[in-house]
């Protein structure tokens, strides 16, 4: 089982990942690709977008929080950071989502993932 900060660097690291993989997608639009499939992938893309607004949300305000500092190597959740545990719960939720949208935008592109 990791720790918070293992879990919450591993969000961090897996939210970059997500957007570099998005900016990737981006740029394929301008290939050859048919206007129903752009129009698909731009659709499913918003939610990406305001998905990962909240990301950016969430993680400024982990880091802001302190906790990294305060307690950067206990086992556990500390009973009085239910804040930074619930926002990583909502971050950890939102990534999966990320994660299901691109997977689908890179399948309407014929990647197989």
């Amino acid at each position: 089982m990791s720790t918070p900060k293992e879990e919450i660097n591993a969000l961090f690291v897996k939210w970059d990942d997500l957007v570099k993989v998005a900016k990737k997608i981006y740029g394929k639009l301008e290939g050859d690709v048919s206007q129903a499939n752009i129009d698909k992938i731009k659709d499913k893309m918003q939610d990406f977008e305001t998905n990962e607004a909240r990301c950016r949300t969430l993680l400024q305000g982990i880091s802001n929080s302190g906790f990294l500092k305060e307690a950067p190597e206990v086992d556990t959740w500390p009973a009085n950071r239910q804040d930074v545990h619930d926002k990583v719960q909502e971050l950890s939720g939102l990534t999966g989502g990320m994660h299901s949208v691109l997977k689908e935008c890179l399948e309407i592109l014929g990647v197989t993932v």
